[in-house]
């Protein structure tokens, strides 16, 4: 009660989260294998709804995904990669700043599966650092930031289906990576 009493009247001043600019510099991947794909980068844990990921791509075949990170779940990952058939999925294992930057720049969207109620997810920040959009969980300060860009890619937390829905309804032509940069310019620089 006494904060509540005590903000009466005053002005509040929120300061986000921010990230660095992007390098100057990053490069386009070129192979073929590695075009029109989606990205997650980031630990490897349970919270981080890696399993949820890799049962959405194991049904959206015809989607293209790379897991940037190591992590308890980094053997699960491989194995569950091999185990399924997922041609399309590639872990890439722990990836340096340059190539972060490039997989984020060069990727249909990013992903962030999250359990858990994340405040302010840097990863989503570095995405929207060179214009990529991402698709996150209802859950934390994730939809806030994600909403920046188009709310429609927001999905049900720990749900799957949902996400594989956004996954394969997502159409990279909806968003303009001028728009995207300036969110973050914006709010997250």
């Amino acid at each position: 009660n006494f904060l509540i009493s005590y903000s009466v009247g005053k002005s509040i001043l929120v300061l986000p989260n921010f990230v660095p600019k992007p390098p100057k510099e990053i490069e386009n991947i070129e192979t073929l294998e590695q075009k029109d794909y989606f990205f997650y980068a980031g630990m490897l844990e349970e919270s981080k709804g890696i399993r949820n990921l890799l049962k959405a791509f194991s049904v959206c075949k015809d989607k293209k995904l790379i897991i940037a990170g190591k992590g308890s779940l980094e053997n699960y990952t491989k194995k569950f990669i091999i185990k399924n058939g997922l041609e399309n999925v590639t872990y890439a294992g722990w990836l340096d700043i340059d190539q972060l930057y490039s997989h984020y720049k060069n990727a249909l969207a990013f992903i962030l599966p999250s359990l858990c109620p994340e405040n302010c997810p840097l990863t989503i920040l570095e995405a929207l650092s060179v214009g990529t959009p991402s698709i996150g969980p209802n859950i934390g300060g994730i939809p806030e930031i994600i909403s920046k860009v188009d709310k429609k890619l927001i999905f049900n937390y720990n749900d799957w289906e949902n996400l594989r829905e956004k996954i394969t309804n997502f159409n990279k032509e909806d968003y303009n990576q001028k728009n995207i940069k300036s969110v973050y310019a914006k709010y997250y620089s």
